[in-house]
């Protein structure tokens, strides 16, 4: 069609004049051309050069490539650490160190198989050794998961693996000493808890930070003074039960230190079922103790407990866990083994217990009633925080506290030397109960902590243990037979000594400073432990003991303290797990 200028509008124009040269751009004379067609040649010229550089690309790598030209990315993968394994910001490394020999591996539960393959899989650590007769194969065997009668052998370390455990805190094993008596280095490892499992603990922080009630989790904002969780955060006192196939980190035979009333598989406990159970918060996963991250950790650091003898069930529960690692030396103990010092010598670690059942200061006193009769009546100074462990406080780093059934029993209440009144005293003209009391000396004990010249650490109080006795209490043949967790409801006592310790908890910390709040933790056990009516000794104790406790024709069975090893294991996960910002610092 033959149009002439005067007939077509200027747009028209110009674009007959792009498109007639269209078809020619990479012959453009940029000399010749108008201004105009100059322009439109750069602009061409730029659009079409992505296509140009995107189509040799993809010509590149298609499958017409030769193999040659990418066989080098097809054999240099990236290294595996960037998946594997994930940053640990703010805990120390520790070397990883293999075992001479092989504990008997376990079949994974539904749960750690789900949860594995959530995650990019990760090869298992192999510390069998192919000369030791005692590996045990288990291929789709749960059973053989359980070793017979608890009998667990616990892997020994060489030295070269315990100064590389000792280089990797300290950066040098030039100064280092191993001190043990017969020349040989008292330190071993569980099978379980390699340095492996260690970085998958802290796995955990990806669903949720795990922090105990009245603290913060590390870069959250703090606990509100009501007890609520902050969005985001695992609450680790919400949680099932649920099976678990690995066994106990220790056993009566790689344990010295199980004190006879709680060695439940030596006194002749028949079932181990007890054992094969893991508590699972609702939010996250609760790992086991890693004692070599642990006790590196705390190098040059000490943990004191305090409280009355589930105090020293807890404190022997964790001397069991990390003497795993190394045979600490027993530095003091009291005639009547209440008071215990530990000291872990390659780590300077030291771990204690002290007898203090009220955790302030008791006196037996004889009194003259009214009526003249005189009798000893023991005096509860309520506002007085125990010297006992007052002064063991003094340059620790974690002081745990816990008191309970103790206030069960008759006594005289002192505050500011001005006598209260009375609880279980026939003779007492002022009758006023232990509640009261028990809430007032919470709060003087909670307050006091932080205020010991000396002490600068973090206060834990844990929570009360409940008993499980059925068909009687201790003295008229109650009994706890149960073999597997529930069962039975929280009594009445618990329900309130526990409503006791949280109102006076969250009273204190609603008077405190950030920085002091941030001192004073507590630790929730007793939910959690209600549900285990199966962990108690029952009737499987030492017969001196049951002979010296029995009343008549009645044998007390033990339905308040817990077996070892056994569900009060996991008191400990909790406590170092939600300790996680003061530990690994």
């Amino acid at each position: 069609m033959n149009l002439s200028g005067a007939d077509m509008g200027k747009g028209e124009q110009l674009n007959i004049s792009v498109e007639m040269p269209s078809s020619k751009i990479h012959g453009c004379d940029f000399r010749s051309t108008g201004r105009q067609r100059r322009l439109v040649c750069i602009t061409l010229f730029a659009a079409l050069l992505p296509f140009v550089i995107t189509r040799s690309y993809f010509s590149f790598i298609s499958s017409d490539v030769p193999s040659e030209a990418t066989s080098f990315f097809e054999e240099h993968p990236p290294p595996s650490t960037h998946f594997d394994k994930p940053q640990r910001e703010g805990v120390p490394e520790v070397a990883e160190v293999t075992p001479l020999h092989s504990n008997s591996s376990s079949t994974p539960s539904n749960n750690e198989q789900m949860e594995s393959e959530s995650r990019r899989e990760e090869p298992e650590p192999n510390f069998s050794d192919e000369n030791s007769s005692n590996v045990t194969s288990t291929a789709g065997d749960e059973q053989q998961a359980k070793p017979n009668d608890l009998e667990m052998k616990n892997p020994i370390l060489n030295e070269t693996s315990v100064q590389s455990l000792i280089t990797s805190a300290n950066g040098s094993s030039s100064d280092v000493k191993i001190e043990t008596e017969n020349g040989s280095p008292a330190v071993n490892s569980s099978l379980e808890h390699s340095t492996i499992e260690a970085e998958e603990s802290m796995k955990d922080e990806k669903i949720g930070e795990i922090v105990m009630e009245g603290t913060e989790a590390p870069s959250s904002a703090q606990n509100s003074s009501d007890g609520l969780i902050p969005e985001g955060v695992c609450n680790l006192e919400k949680g099932n039960w649920i099976p678990d196939s690995q066994p106990p980190l220790y056993n009566s035979s790689t344990c010295k230190y199980i004190q006879g009333l709680q060695n439940c598989h030596t006194n002749g406990r028949p079932d181990d079922e007890y054992l094969y159970w893991k508590w699972k918060p609702d939010q996250c996963e609760l790992p086991r103790i890693d004692a070599a991250a642990f006790l590196n950790a705390m190098r040059n650091r000490s943990v004191v407990f305090a409280g009355d003898s589930i105090a020293r069930n807890q404190f022997q529960s964790l001397l069991c866990v990390l003497s795993q690692v190394e045979d600490p030396k027993h530095t003091y103990w009291s005639e009547d083994g209440r008071n215990n010092i530990h000291h872990f010598r390659l780590f300077n670690f030291t771990l204690s217990v002290r007898w203090s059942p009220y955790l302030v200061r008791i006196e037996e006193k004889l009194v003259t009633w009214p009526d003249n009769t005189t009798e000893n009546v023991r005096h509860v100074y309520l506002d007085e925080p125990d010297e006992m462990w007052v002064k063991a406080a003094v340059g620790a780093d974690i002081v745990q506290l816990s008191t309970g059934q103790w206030w069960y029993q008759r006594a005289r209440y002192v505050e500011k030397n001005v006598s209260l009144g009375c609880h279980g005293l026939p003779h007492c003209d002022k009758k006023i109960g232990f509640p009261d009391p028990y809430l007032k000396a919470l709060a003087h004990v909670m307050r006091g902590s932080l205020t010991i010249p000396g002490f600068n650490g973090t206060v834990v109080y844990r929570s009360f243990s409940p008993e499980h006795f059925e068909n009687g209490n201790w003295d008229t043949g109650g009994e706890c037979v149960r073999t597997t967790p529930g069962g039975v409801s929280m009594s009445y006592d618990t329900d309130h000594m526990y409503g006791i310790q949280k109102k006076s908890f969250k009273n204190v910390t609603e008077e405190l400073e950030t920085v002091a709040k941030d001192r004073l933790r507590l630790l929730g056990i007793t939910d959690l432990a209600q549900i285990r009516a199966d962990g108690h000794p029952n009737k499987y104790r030492t017969e001196a003991q049951k002979k010296a406790e029995r009343k008549g024709n009645v044998t007390p069975n033990d339905c308040l303290h817990w077996c070892l090893p056994g569900p009060i294991d996991t008191w400990n996960d909790l406590l170092v797990q939600s300790l996680h910002d003061v530990i690994f610092t």
